[in-house]
């Protein structure tokens, strides 16, 4: 049975793991690479719609990738630095992360 888990706590749990596992500085890269969708699921129509982690679909992947292209971020997640759009390497690498993240998590 898949546990009813919001996508904050799945990506919670699954840094928790990592962190045990891969050690602090990879946990921190997966939760930069993470931000983005949890930046995406909790707004009010994307949580409406998904609100529970086993929820996720085809459909918000495809919405999530629209929004990551309009996405604004600062190089290497610097305070102070500049916003620019998210580079098409870092969505790959941020939807790469989200795939690993409900695979692992949802297939126990």
């Amino acid at each position: 049975m898949v546990p009813r888990l919001s996508l904050r706590q799945l990506v919670n749990e699954f840094l928790t793991e990592k962190r045990k596992l891969r050690g602090r500085r990879t946990a921190d890269n997966y939760r930069c690479r993470l931000r983005p969708v949890l930046d995406f699921a909790e707004q009010p129509v994307s949580h409406g719609r998904w609100p529970l982690a086993m929820d996720i679909d085809r459909d918000f992947v495809v919405e999530l990738r629209s929004f990551l292209h309009s996405h604004n971020v600062t190089r290497n997640g610097r305070a102070g630095a500049t916003p620019k759009l998210m580079s098409g390497g870092q969505i790959v690498n941020v939807l790469g992360q989200r795939a690993k993240c409900l695979t692992g998590r949802l297939s126990v």
